[in-house]
Order: structure tokens, then sequence, then C-alpha cells
């Protein structure tokens, strides 16, 4: 399905994309330090059930000052891929940036995990590996009933590249321990249905799947969010193979 906005604001804020040809994401950007980072599961609520997930990176030192490449107060950047289309390639997808200028989860964020940042990691790093691991030309996959999926899968190869070259450090993915967001990834986050709205449809669960995991705590006023089991078969991409990652089940 076609993503949400991948940012905090509505204004203020500049986009980039990066896809197998250009790059418009600047190079001051790219040499930016990463303080932070977060794996966000958006609440796509679009008639499907399914996340849009995201990397939401904080800067080590917030931009003060208004650039060509980024507006006054940017604090990070948000990374995510997106698909735009196009008539030659309908399920085409790209990888894409926004700055941010506020702090804390996306706004839709359903579920955000903090992820661990080696000392000295600056955003132009964490693009590499979309390069060399060959993330890029991505398309998304289309399903049953019109729409198309693929954030899930193509995030969570991205976390696992980075991973393995010691950039990011999840924790470690164990046979049969599930930990932290790689078993995150094995579930939809989604917000409960409001009075007069349709049931959410149920995902079958995986053959000796993950156990479900636990609910956050509710924002006051918010009722937690739901997760259900993400199906069996639902996010194999045709253009790559996923690396070899015994936690996530699909």
């Amino acid at each position: 399905m076609a993503s949400p906005t991948l940012s905090l604001e509505t204004v203020n804020r500049q986009q980039w994309i990066m896809d197998e040809q250009i790059s418009s994401i600047p190079l001051a950007m790219q040499g930016r330090l990463i303080a932070s980072c977060h794996v966000e599961f958006l609440d796509e609520h679009g008639g499907a059930v399914d996340n849009h997930v995201i990397f939401r990176f904080m800067f080590v030192n917030p931009q003060t000052e208004g650039s060509s490449y980024a507006p006054a107060g940017t604090l990070g950047v948000t990374m995510g891929f997106r698909e735009i289309g196009t008539a030659a390639r309908p399920n085409r997808a790209v990888l894409w940036g926004e700055s941010i200028t506020a702090a804390g989860p996306h706004v839709n964020s359903m579920r955000s995990i903090a992820v661990p940042v080696a000392p000295g990691t600056r955003l132009r790093s964490l693009l590499r590996q979309v390069r060399v691991q060959d993330m890029l030309p991505a398309d998304y996959t289309p399903v049953a009933g019109g729409t198309s999926i693929g954030s899930r899968n193509m995030m969570s190869q991205w976390l696992s590249h980075c991973a393995v070259a010691g950039i990011l450090v999840p924790p470690p993915a164990l046979i049969g321990a599930p930990v932290g967001v790689w078993n995150d990834f094995n579930y939809v986050w989604l917000r409960p249905r409001l009075a007069g709205e349709a049931p959410f449809p149920v995902a079958p669960a995986h053959a000796n799947g993950p156990p479900p995991p636990p609910v956050p705590a509710p924002v006051p006023g918010n009722p937690p969010p739901i997760a259900i089991p993400v199906g069996a078969v639902n996010y194999l991409h045709p253009l790559y193979p996923y690396p070899a990652n015994p936690v996530l089940n699909y």
C-alpha cells in the first residue's frame, strides 16, 4: 500500500529520495553523526492490516540554523522505503527521507523500539548498506485486494545488514529465543478499532511461530495497541534474497 507521510510534522520539513540511479540526500546531511535510532511501526489504517516501518535517526548535534538542505531546528531524519510507482513499474519503491524538527515517536507510531548505534556512526554509513547490499532497485509486492506491501521486509533487511556491519547493535537473534525488535517484526501493531468500525481480520499465525510479544503500556487516554501475527508468505521480496535470520518468520 502507499505509505503515509514519514514525518512528525506537516510543514517545515525537507524530503529526499535515493534509488538505484541517484540520491538527492545532501552530502552535508549524510555526514551527520547519529545519536540514536528507533524502529517505528506506524498504523497504516487505510483499509488493510499492515504497518509502515521506518527508522528515526536523531543527530548528535541538532541543526540550529536553516540551510539549503534542512530547516532550522532539524533534530534528525526519518528514513523508510516508500512506494511511488510509475507506468513502467507500478510498484516501484525508493528510499525516502524527511527532516524532523520534533523529538519523540512519529505521531502514528504504534511501536517504537530503540536500537543502539555504534559510536561515530554517520548517516552515510547507514545509507551505504542500502547500496552495497543491492537493496535498490526495490519494488513493493502486490497482494490480494489491490494493495501492496514491502516496507516491513525491506526495513528488517536493512536493519540486519547494519547489524552485521556493526553500526546498529540490536539484541542477538538466537534460535528459539526471539527478543526485542526482531520479534516485533513478526507482528502487525495496530490501534484497536473504534466504535462502529469493522473488526480487524486476523492473519494466520506461523507454524511454530513466536510467542505473543509484550503489549506496550497505553498512552494516557488511549488504549494499548494490539499485536497480530503477520502471514507466512506475505513479505518475500522478489528482487533480492532475505539474509538468514532464524527469528524473522516471513
